[in-house]
C-alpha cells in the first residue's frame, strides 16, 4: 500500500537524498558517466540542496512509502501559475505498482487547488521509460532544452507539459 507525506525534518530530508543517491546511480547508469551522477546528486539531490530548496525556492518533497519502506520521493514547487514537478524517483524494486500515477493524480489535485493551468517537467531525452510513463499519462513534449550545469556538464533533456482542468 502506498503512503506518500511531506518531508520536513532534517531526518526525513536526509532520506529523501539517500533515495535519491541510490536511484540515480542505478537509473542514470547507461545514460550519464558515473561522475555526471556524483556531480548532479550532489547539486540537486544532496541533503543540503533539497533543505535549501525547500526553505529559499518553495519546493515541497514528499516521501513515498510502499508497505511501510521508503520507495521514492518526488519534488514540485508552483510559480506563475504551473507547478513544476522536479523530481519523481522511484526505487527500481517499487516500479510497476502505480505508484507514480498515484503521485501524478496527487499533483494534479495540488495544481487545481493552486489554480495552476498546467504541469510541467523535464526529463532527459535518453530517459526512454520515463517519456514513455509521462506520454501515458497524458504529457506532450513541448521543445528540448539543454542546460549547462557546471564542471563540463550539460542536461539534454525534453521539456513536456500536461494540461490541467479546473476542479469539478
Amino acid at each position: 500500500m502506498l503512503t506518500m507525506h511531506e518531508a520536513r525534518t532534517n531526518e526525513e530530508i536526509a532520506r529523501v537524498a539517500q533515495l535519491a543517491d541510490a536511484i540515480w546511480h542505478q537509473h542514470y547508469a547507461d545514460i550519464l558517466s558515473a561522475e555526471q551522477i556524483d556531480y548532479m546528486v550532489d547539486k540537486f539531490q544532496s541533503a543540503p540542496a533539497l533543505r535549501r530548496q525547500r526553505e529559499e525556492e518553495g519546493y515541497h518533497y514528499l516521501l513515498l512509502q510502499w508497505d511501510g519502506e521508503d520507495a521514492g520521493f518526488c519534488g514540485y514547487n508552483i510559480q506563475n501559475g504551473a507547478l513544476f514537478l522536479s523530481k519523481l524517483y522511484i526505487r527500481q524494486a517499487c516500479r510497476r505498482k502505480g505508484i507514480a500515477r498515484r503521485v501524478l493524480q496527487t499533483l494534479i489535485v495540488r495544481a487545481q487547488q493552486a489554480k495552476a493551468v498546467k504541469i510541467w517537467l523535464t526529463v532527459n531525452r535518453y530517459n526512454e521509460g520515463s517519456i514513455a510513463a509521462y506520454e501515458a499519462f497524458g504529457f506532450k513534449t513541448v521543445r528540448a532544452e539543454v542546460t549547462d550545469i557546471g564542471h563540463g556538464f550539460v542536461m539534454d533533456d525534453w521539456i513536456m507539459e500536461k494540461q490541467i482542468e479546473e476542479a469539478a
